[in-house]
């Protein structure tokens, strides 16, 4: 920039040169800018926003009718996953909804299980008015399609283990540490 002041440049340095300071300016706005958010906490409520955004394409407040949305073949073979010897043995307790939250909502949309959780609040009975699958937009089949995927790992995964690497890997939880894969090396 000094040189360009000086008029020590040719032609084509110039041209360069103004390109140059173009660039350094605008880094020095981005950078300006990028430190005032975050001090005053822009960026949390952009974020917040854009987090709302997503979850109204996803979720709605009211309950739709109940309709099948995990297919028998998705529990029968989560069941055989997890090692039990019968879907029909199981009676579905508790540890099944940890179950859903994990491989289902956890992992389809950041802060989607909390929004539920608040759309579809738990009973004085300790239930739910509504399963939480009543209040997503079936439109858009995203449950559908995130469901399809999880039962192919279920497919090809021998055991647990096998298929909680598989989905960590293909369907990470939002928020969650990357596992490396070491054992591919």
């Amino acid at each position: 920039m000094d040189a360009r002041r000086a008029g020590k440049l040719t032609q084509t340095q110039m041209f360069l040169a103004e390109r140059a300071e173009m660039m350094l300016l605008s880094l020095a706005n981005t950078t300006l800018d990028s430190i005032v958010y975050q001090e005053t906490g822009f960026w949390q409520a952009v974020e917040g926003q854009r987090v709302l955004e997503i979850l109204e394409k996803y979720l709605q407040d009211h309950a739709r009718k109940w309709a099948q949305t995990f297919p028998d073949e998705f529990w029968i073979k989560l069941i055989k996953v997890k090692g039990y010897p019968s879907y029909f043995a199981l009676k579905r307790p508790a540890f099944v909804g940890h179950w859903v939250n994990d491989i289902g909502y956890d992992r389809l949309v950041p802060g989607i299980r909390e929004k539920l959780n608040k759309i579809n609040p738990r009973l004085a009975s300790d239930r739910r008015r509504n399963t939480h699958h009543q209040h997503t937009i079936e439109e858009h089949g995203q449950l559908k399609t995130h469901l399809i995927k999880v039962m192919a790992y279920m497919d090809v995964a021998a055991n647990d283990t096998q298929f909680m690497r598989l989905l960590n890997r293909g369907a990470p939880r939002f928020g969650d540490t990357y596992e490396m894969p070491l054992d591919d090396v």
